[in-house]
């Protein structure tokens, strides 16, 4: 994927490395409870609407974010019983390679007059064709029920922020109603009560 090596990229790296941090902080989250699902909310709770946002992002930086926040965290990971830190950079790999597309959907449908975007998968697909984007074309045909959808939300996040509205994603939503789950429920608490 396409990836921009700038100042705005190392400042939106070290924004996300931040911003996660800060999510698991607030959760107060074990290094042995981190997992793909806790990483893609923290993730999503960092998004800031901008043409270029996901693109300026790697597993590296998301790593650099998790062994900040719990130096050795992987030798400590306890989702699965083999392979966990292998699945888990996995699984970042595919929430990044998920959004990159998203972003890059989200760029088509921007410059797309509002009336197309009443069907986002009918104008991607077509436009991404015309592109002679064969591969990206397939890509959102296997992701039909998703892909066309989270690239429409990124379109109105980026048209709500140029207007100074806020506006979250779904997984944004999601990821702040469970950071507050989390500092309510704990259920960690009750994994490292029985462990004792």
């Amino acid at each position: 994927m396409e990836r921009r090596n700038d100042n705005h990229t190392i400042k939106i790296q070290q924004s996300v490395i931040s911003d996660v941090i800060s999510y698991l902080k607030v959760c107060e989250i074990p290094a042995s409870f981190i997992n793909p699902r806790l990483v893609q909310l923290a993730l999503e709770a960092s998004y800031k609407p901008q043409l270029v946002f996901w693109r300026a992002l790697d597993r590296a930086t998301v790593l650099r974010a998790l062994e900040s926040y719990a130096p050795g965290f992987k030798n400590s990971l306890s989702f699965v019983e083999e392979n966990a830190y292998e699945i888990l950079v996995d699984r970042i790999d595919r929430i990044l390679d998920f959004r990159f597309r998203d972003e890059l959907n989200a760029e088509i449908l921007l410059a797309a007059p509002p009336a197309k975007r009443k069907n986002p998968f009918k104008y991607l697909t077509l436009q991404l064709v015309a592109r002679g984007e064969v591969e990206r074309a397939k890509d959102l045909i296997a992701d039909k029920a998703m892909g066309p959808r989270a690239a429409l939300e990124l379109v109105e996040a980026q048209l709500a922020a140029k207007k100074g509205r806020p506006f979250m994603t779904e997984l944004m939503q999601e990821a702040i109603v469970t950071s507050h789950a989390f500092i309510v429920d704990r259920p960690f608490d009750a994994v490292e009560a029985e462990d004792d």
